[in-house]
């Protein structure tokens, strides 16, 4: 068997992991993201070839999901929804986790409904305040 048949038999992948930062507005007890380095904009994979990645999965697997990461990837509006756009034209499911504090407006629920990904999970710690912020780092 040659090796581009070995290839072959393999399953498609099932997810594409994209990281759109790595920065937070939190300090998380449990994250490393606000701990790190400055996010360095500069060495990003473009938003260009951030698609062709996309499109290229999209290829292997039209039932694939694109996992949105980062800190707070909505910290950089324009790379989030450039990717929540172009899994939407691919065809692709689209799954992201926020922290929510960039969610405050109706306008900005009602881009995620129109752009947004297939599905949102906010991430909270507690229904009680006082560990919600203890975990958070940040009161609110």
């Amino acid at each position: 068997m040659s090796l581009s048949t070995k290839r072959l038999a393999r399953p498609a992948p099932q997810f594409l992991f994209v990281d759109v930062n790595r920065r937070c507005n939190l300090r998380c007890q449990h994250c490393m993201y606000w701990k790190a380095k400055r996010d360095d904009p500069s060495t990003h994979i473009s938003i260009e070839r951030r698609n062709e990645i996309i499109q290229e999965f999209a290829g292997m697997n039209d039932n694939g999901a694109v996992v949105i990461c980062g800190g707070e990837s909505m910290l950089d509006l324009d790379r989030y929804f450039a990717v929540t756009v172009k899994c939407a034209e691919s065809g692709l499911r689209c799954f992201s986790v926020l922290n929510g504090t960039r969610l405050t407006t109706t306008d900005m629920a009602d881009r995620m409904i129109e752009e947004g990904p297939t599905e949102i999970t906010v991430s909270l710690n507690s229904h009680h305040p006082e560990v919600h912020d203890e975990t958070r780092g940040v009161v609110g």
